[in-house]
């Protein structure tokens, strides 16, 4: 399989997990680590013109940097992390968690100076804040980087007022990364803190606290570095072939579920899909579209792949 072949069997939108083309882009890393590299910085520059054409491209590409430890793919992905909420989100998904933070250590070459300029921006999505925050743990656990020095750095974060905004998913996405770190010493700032800043109504931040604390410390760090092995696979395949959305028959199944659905009204919508710690994006009334007839749906998922192997030159 050549170069041209795997990338287009890589953004197949309704195809399920490629082996084949992983494991051709593996054997051919060399030859295809600069096309995932102009993949991404498309990808950091003009994500809402990838995704008008774009599959599973992005997560492939994101997993096959991480597993190849790319450090050039470093800066694009930190780019992409920094992405307004919403438009990370609609590109990545569930790889927002799942694949991110992976992907932004073992493309990190050892330098952290750019996860830290990240979890510091308040200006980016909160999540792809956490998701630099939890690259940076990894290096830590791994000892690649100071332990207690990584540690006490994310507590200071959430000692500072102005870190981030009210509600914003920063904040409990480092404070989550600082209780994988049995943070001992700081036990009484972090239970004063539960109880002054609470990040979900559904969390119970201080009971996560006792219950982290209550471990024996080796044992429970013994633990995580297990634990984490499951988000930093050797094995390329463990990045994504378990994903529901790759498993054979996902997408017949899901047009058949749409098909059953009613059509959707048109009119005003209330509120937006996402809006203040979700992203930069200002809160604005929407209009949905007018629905499409049930029939023509998933012959217009078959058209759109096969639009997208034609259109592929246009981001070679």
């Amino acid at each position: 399989m050549d170069t041209e072949s795997i990338l287009i069997e890589l953004d197949d939108l309704l195809a399920s997990y490629q082996w084949k083309a992983v494991e051709a882009a593996v054997a051919q890393q060399e030859a295809i680590t600069p096309r995932l590299l102009e993949w991404l910085q498309f990808i950091a520059d003009s994500p809402w013109e990838w995704m008008d054409e774009a599959g599973p491209g992005a997560l492939y590409a994101i997993a096959l940097v991480a597993h190849f430890r790319e450090s050039a793919a470093h800066e694009p992905l930190l780019r992409i992390a920094a992405l307004p909420g919403i438009t990370l989100e609609a590109l990545i998904g569930d790889g927002l968690t799942e694949l991110l933070p992976a992907a932004l250590w073992r493309t990190s070459g050892g330098q952290d100076q750019g996860l830290r300029a990240l979890i510091e921006n308040r200006e980016a999505y909160g999540f792809g804040r956490s998701a630099a925050a939890d690259a940076l743990y990894f290096g830590a656990l791994w000892g690649e980087w100071d332990f207690t020095e990584v540690r006490d750095y994310l507590v200071g974060l959430l000692a500072e007022e102005d870190f981030a905004e009210e509600g914003d998913p920063a904040w409990g996405g480092v404070f989550h990364t600082v209780l994988s770190m049995y943070p001992q010493e700081h036990a009484d700032f972090l239970r004063e803190w539960t109880r002054k800043r609470p990040v979900s109504p559904l969390e119970d931040l201080e009971t996560d606290l006792d219950w982290v604390l209550r471990q024996d410390r080796q044992t429970f760090l013994d633990e995580e570095r297990e634990r984490s092995l499951e988000r930093l696979p050797e094995d390329v395949h463990g990045f994504l072939a378990h994903w529901a959305g790759f498993q054979p028959g996902y997408w017949e199944e899901l047009d058949e579920d749409w098909e059953a659905l009613p059509e959707p009204d048109e009119g005003p919508v209330d509120e937006p899909l996402f809006s203040g710690a979700f992203g930069a994006e200002p809160k604005a009334k929407a209009t949905k579209p007018a629905g499409q007839e049930a029939s023509k749906k998933k012959a217009k998922r078959k058209q759109q792949k096969k639009a997208r192997k034609t259109n592929r030159k246009k981001r070679k």
